[in-house]
């Protein structure tokens, strides 16, 4: 037995297909059925790639391309074409902050200094 949601999916489906293959167009059929053209889309590729026959959708097609996933050797190589390009200034700025030099108080370091070499000469 079918339940209320499962026919409601059917003869969305049903209408889906009978639409794309009457406008053979993503487009037309968004606006005929009041969807959003990517909507649309995705539910024309999920069911060209699940076996209908909808040859106008073109392969070339975004939804279709592989996705480039670069191996980890491919993205160190990158970093350093990319970092071999950048002045001192830039590998200064770009280091890690736990890397990058931390400023100094001069005033607390000359205070020291001032103390040891007071210590050492006798005058404290």
């Amino acid at each position: 037995m079918e339940t209320p949601r499962q026919k409601k999916l059917r003869e969305d489906k049903q209408n889906l297909i009978f639409a794309l293959k009457k406008f053979r167009s993503i487009d037309k059929v968004a606006k005929e059925l009041g969807k959003s053209r990517s909507s649309i889309k995705s539910a024309a590729y999920a069911l060209k790639k699940f076996g209908h026959e909808l040859s106008f959708l073109e392969d070339g097609n975004d939804y279709n391309k592989e996705v480039y996933e670069p191996t980890p050797e491919q993205i160190k190589e990158a970093c350093k074409e990319i970092q071999s390009k950048w002045s001192k200034h830039d590998k200064r700025r770009n280091l890690r902050s736990d890397w990058q030099a931390k400023p100094v108080e001069f005033e607390s370091v000359d205070y020291r200094i001032h103390q040891k070499l007071s210590s050492s000469m006798g005058n404290e």
